[in-house]
């Protein structure tokens, strides 16, 4: 399980600050709606105190695919596997007008 949520700012070279992998991946999500499914209708952000989960909602019903690294060029192909690297978990779930990606992001907490 990989981490992508950071609570406070680096305190020392032990500790990382990972908050802009959320940000990362809602920005992967909502890029891959908008050149593989014609735009992105809504993104949703849920927090449930331990984690955070990214959804967006385009109008494709095609599945996104983590692509094998032969297939990855010089303009894509990397996205989702960059989001699979960062998350927790992901995956899609398809409604009557399209489908949600999502992906849950774990907070890690520090003392």
């Amino acid at each position: 399980m990989t981490h992508c949520l950071g609570v406070s700012p680096s305190t020392g070279s032990d500790d990382h600050d990972n908050t802009d992998a959320a940000a990362l991946v809602a920005t992967e999500l909502v890029t891959n709606a908008w050149r593989h499914a014609d735009g992105a209708m809504e993104m949703r952000l849920i927090w449930d105190g331990r984690t955070l989960t990214v959804e967006v909602d385009d109008t494709s019903s095609t599945s996104p695919a983590v692509l094998a690294p032969n297939r990855r060029g010089p303009h894509g192909g990397y996205g989702l596997a960059l989001v699979n690297s960062l998350v927790e978990a992901w995956g899609t779930y398809h409604r009557p007008t399209g489908k949600t990606v999502w992906a849950r992001c774990v907070l890690i907490t520090r003392d």
